[in-house]
C-alpha cells in the first residue's frame, strides 16, 4: 500500500489563525435586535446564507469567513422578504433557493453574486409565497417539491442550470412533499393526502416516479444506509415501527425486527443501522440492525419501570462518522449521553445529570464529534462540543459572557474558505443581538474529511474517495484514503495539494498537484493509500486537498480519466 509522509507535506502549509473566542462574523442589523441569519451553505470559496435587516428585508448574503468579506448579495432590492428561509441547497458550484423578484416566486440559483444569480423556473404568479416548498440534493442534483394547487404538488429536478431544470411530474396530494432525501441516484419523498401519507420515489423521469406505499400515519426519520433507506412508520406516542425501502414496490416493507417495540430514533453506523427502541414498560434499548435485517441488542440504557419518563419523549441518536451519540432525557430535563461504535463493548455512557451539562440540540456533526447548544448549572446556554468522552465534553465559547445565554443555532461547516475551514453558527449577546458567528475548526480541534466539489465522470461508474482507519487526527497511524467504484485493473492516482486549484473544463480538479501518486486498481476498482498523521499538535487546524483519478478512455478529465470530488482533509486532535 503506497504511503504518504503527511508530516513533511503539512510542513509546507500555513496554520490557520483563529479569531477571538465567540468572534462576531458581521452585524447585519445594527443594534441589539439581530438579523437571525440561517441556512449557511458552502459553494467553493464562498458561503451564502439568508439574513435580514430593516433596510433590505430577508435576502441572500455571502461571506469568505471574515467581517470585511461578509456582504449582502441583495438580489431583490427593497425591504420586502425575498427569500424562503427554509431552502438553500448546494448543487455544483451554485446554490439553489426559492425566492421572488417582487413579481413572481420561483426556483433560483446563485454563485454568490448578484450578476451570477438567475431564475431557473417560475413557480407562483404574484407575490404570494409558494406553500411549503422543500429543496434537497446530493451536491450534483437537487429536487424541489412545492404546492402547485390545493390538490397537487409539483416535483422539479435541477442541476443548477436553466437547461437542466424541468418538471418531473405533478403529484396529487393535499400538502407539499415531506422529508425529501437522495440516496444512490434516487430521490425519496412523502406526500400528504386526505387519508394520510404516501411514500414516493423518483429517478428524475416521469415514468420513474412511482408511489411505494401509503400509510394512515406519517413516515419519519428517513435514513439512507448501504443503498437502502430506512424510515420510521407511525407517530408518537402511539407506536412507530421500522421499515426499509430499496426504491421498489416489493422492496418497501417492514423490516420484521423489533416488532414489539416502539422505535424512538435511528441513525447510520457504517453499513448498519442503530435503533433506539422502547418495549412496553418504559425501558430504553439500543439495537444494531445489519444489512441482513438481523437485530442485535447492544445495551439497555434505561431499565423498564412505571416511574420512567415516557420513552417517546426521551431519545435521540446522532451519527458522527464512526460513532453514534445517544441523548436521553425529556424536555427541560438534564440529559444522559452515551456513545456507541455499533458493539456492546463500545456502547458507553459518558455524561449524566451529575456532570452539570444539559444538551438541548440541534446536534451538528463535525468529524467524530458533535457540536450542540447546552446549558450548565447556571442555566447558561452556549455552544458545547463532545467527542464522546467526559473529558472531551466542554463549552466551546461563552458568546454572551457571564450568566446570560446566547442560544446558539444554525451550525454549519465550510471547509474551503480562503481563511481556512470554519464553523458558522448564529448566537446572541446583549450588545449585538442574534447575529452570525464564526470559529475556525482549529478551535474545535475537530478532524474531518469534507467534500468541497462534485465528482466528474463520463460514465456510469463515479469514483469516490473515502477515508479509512478513522479520522485525520494527530497520532492516528492508521488513517488512509481509499478510492472506490473506479474502473477495475487500471491506473489510478491520488492528487494531494495545498490549494484547491482551478477546473479543467467543467471538471473540478487538483491537476497539476504537488503530489501525484499512482497505482493499479484491483478487480473491484479500488485503490488505497496509507496517510498516517504524526502526533504533532502543531498540525491541528491544517488543511490539505485530495482527489482521486481513474484512467478512463473518453473520461471527463481531458478525455483520459474520471475523478472523484475534491475533499479537504482537516487535521484535528
Amino acid at each position: 500500500m503506497p504511503r504518504i509522509d503527511i508530516a513533511l507535506f503539512c510542513l509546507l502549509a500555513s496554520p490557520v489563525i483563529a479569531p477571538a473566542q465567540g468572534a462576531l462574523l458581521a452585524e447585519l442589523e445594527p443594534g441589539a435586535t439581530g438579523s437571525f441569519a440561517s441556512r449557511f451553505t458552502s459553494i467553493g470559496s464562498t458561503t451564502v446564507f439568508v439574513g435580514q435587516n430593516r433596510a433590505m428585508g430577508r435576502d441572500l448574503w455571502r461571506t469568505d469567513g471574515s467581517a470585511s468579506g461578509t456582504q449582502p448579495i441583495d438580489l431583490f432590492p427593497g425591504a420586502g422578504s425575498a427569500v424562503d428561509t427554509t431552502n438553500l441547497e448546494r448543487v455544483g458550484d451554485r446554490a439553489l433557493f426559492v425566492g421572488t423578484d417582487g413579481q413572481q416566486w420561483g426556483l433560483w440559483s446563485t454563485d454568490g453574486t448578484r450578476a451570477g444569480s438567475r431564475l431557473l423556473y417560475p413557480l407562483v404568479p404574484g407575490t404570494a409565497t409558494p406553500w411549503h416548498s422543500e429543496v434537497s440534493g446530493d451536491g450534483s442534483v437537487a429536487y424541489l417539491m412545492v404546492r402547485s394547487s390545493a390538490t397537487a404538488d409539483l416535483l422539479l429536478r435541477s442541476d443548477g442550470t436553466s437547461a437542466g431544470t424541468s418538471v418531473v411530474r405533478t403529484i396529487p396530494g393535499s400538502g407539499a412533499g415531506q422529508r425529501l432525501i437522495l440516496a444512490r441516484g434516487l430521490a425519496y419523498f412523502g406526500v400528504l393526502t386526505t387519508s394520510g401519507t404516501e411514500v414516493w420515489v423518483t429517478d428524475g423521469t416521469a415514468i420513474g416516479t412511482v408511489r411505494l406505499a401509503a400509510f394512515a400515519t406519517g413516515w419519519n426519520q428517513t435514513t439512507p444506509v448501504g443503498g437502502r433507506v430506512y424510515f420510521v412508520q407511525g407517530i408518537n406516542p402511539t407506536f412507530a415501527s421500522l421499515w426499509v425501502t430499496d426504491g421498489t414496490l416489493v422492496g418497501t416493507r417492514t423490516t420484521g425486527v423489533l416488532t414489539n417495540r416502539h422505535v424512538l430514533s435511528i441513525a447510520p453506523r457504517g453499513n448498519d443501522l442503530l435503533v433506539l427502541a422502547s418495549p412496553i414498560g418504559g425501558a430504553v434499548e439500543l439495537w444494531r440492525v445489519d444489512q441482513n435485517l438481523t437485530a442485535t441488542l447492544l445495551a439497555t440504557l434505561i431499565p423498564g419501570s412505571a416511574s420512567q419518563i415516557p420513552a417517546y419523549s426521551a431519545g435521540y441518536l446522532i451519527a458522527a462518522d464512526d460513532q453514534v451519540f445517544v441523548v436521553l432525557g425529556g424536555f427541560n430535563q438534564w440529559k444522559t449521553m452515551w456513545r456507541s461504535n455499533g458493539t456492546a463493548m463500545g456502547t458507553v455512557q459518558f455524561l449524566s445529570p451529575a456532570n452539570g451539562v444539559d444538551a438541548w440540540g440541534p446536534y451538528f456533526s463535525v468529524g467524530n464529534s458533535i457540536v450542540f447548544p447546552a446549558r450548565d448549572v447556571q442555566n447558561d446556554r452556549e455552544p458545547w462540543i463532545s467527542d464522546g468522552t467526559t473529558a472531551g465534553t466542554r463549552k466551546l465559547i461563552d458568546v454572551n459572557q457571564g450568566s446570560g445565554s446566547s442560544n446558539p443555532l444554525e451550525f454549519a461547516l465550510s471547509a474551503d474558505l480562503p481563511r481556512g475551514a470554519r464553523m458558522f453558527f448564529v448566537a446572541g449577546d446583549a450588545q449585538f443581538g442574534t447575529e452570525p458567528r464564526v470559529l475556525p475548526l482549529s478551535v474545535l480541534g475537530a478532524a474531518a474529511v469534507v467534500s468541497v466539489s462534485t465528482p466528474c465522470s463520463g460514465g456510469r461508474r463515479i469514483p469516490q474517495l473515502d477515508r479509512v482507519g478513522g479520522q485525520p487526527s494527530i497520532g492516528n497511524a492508521g488513517f488512509g484514503l481509499r478510492l472506490d467504484t473506479g474502473r477495475p485493473n487500471t491506473l489510478s492516482g491520488l492528487l494531494v495539494d495545498l490549494v484547491q486549484g482551478a477546473p479543467i473544463g467543467a471538471c473540478p480538479t487538483l491537476l497539476p498537484a504537488v503530489l501525484e501518486l499512482f497505482q493499479q486498481t484491483d478487480t473491484v476498482g479500488r485503490a488505497t493509500w496509507a496517510t498516517p498523521v504524526p502526533n504533532d499538535a502543531a498540525l491541528v487546524g491544517l488543511r490539505v486537498y485530495v482527489q482521486g483519478l481513474v484512467q478512463q478512455p473518453g473520461g471527463a478529465v481531458l478525455g483520459v480519466a474520471d475523478s472523484s470530488s475534491v475533499s479537504a482533509v482537516l487535521i484535528g486532535r
